[in-house]
């Protein structure tokens, strides 16, 4: 991930940075240079998460795709079991998939529950900074955004949200998400803005660590 300078690949033989940069008006150049997230997927082609969408790189050249992607922030990328791949943005989770003639076609999971009112989705509750497949549970997410810890049924098209509380989750705000393998996927580690927490899918119960000053 960088602020701005593009994209970087290190050669561990050589122990050398290769930089990729944007370039106005170069369309085999890298969208942006503020890169969020990088993904391989189970083909070996890397996906690039920006500031300006998703680009594929492949065999040097990057490829870009005009979708609803292209005006959000892509945080993260991840191929489910069932081979679709689905990114958290600066605006919902997206399910994305490639079309016989090569483009990009993208579908919203607002992370508010279908039927609340426009007027009533907010901004915060749609940031996303990383989602998970659940390790037990085909086409079940994990959402982590700024207000709260989303549960996404992509089958069922239901989602819903646990936020913080006195005897719950620590804080709101989730950085990070980990399904560690040693736990047969029942325990999500969450990264929060206070706190470690770890959430037992199983019993719904939380434990918190925090930091000894």
């Amino acid at each position: 991930m960088t602020q701005s300078t593009g994209l970087y690949r290190f050669d561990r033989r050589t122990e050398k940075f290769e930089a990729f940069q944007h370039i106005e008006k170069d369309d085999k150049t890298i969208v942006s240079d503020q890169v969020f997230t990088v993904f391989e997927d189970n083909k070996k082609r890397i996906w690039v998460g920006t500031k300006s969408g998703v680009d594929l790189f492949d065999n040097g050249i990057y490829k870009h795709f005009k979708t609803p992607l292209s005006n959000l922030g892509v945080t993260s990328i991840i191929q489910a079991r069932n081979n679709t791949f689905l990114c958290s943005t600066t605006y919902g989770v997206y399910n994305f998939f490639e079309t016989a003639d090569g483009s990009l076609l993208a579908k919203n999971y607002d992370m508010e529950q279908p039927g609340t009112p426009v007027t009533t989705i907010s901004y915060s509750a749609n940031f996303c900074y990383t989602l998970l497949e659940d390790p037990n549970k085909d086409n079940f997410f994990w959402v982590a955004t700024k207000q709260g810890l989303v549960k996404l049924d992509a089958t069922k098209n239901q989602r819903a949200t646990i936020e913080a509380s006195t005897t719950g989750m620590s804080n709101s705000t989730i950085y990070a998400m980990l399904f560690p393998v040693v736990t047969n996927g029942n325990h999500l580690w969450l990264g929060t803005e206070d706190g470690l927490n770890r959430y037992n899918t199983s019993t719904g119960v939380f434990e918190r660590f925090f930091a000894d000053p």
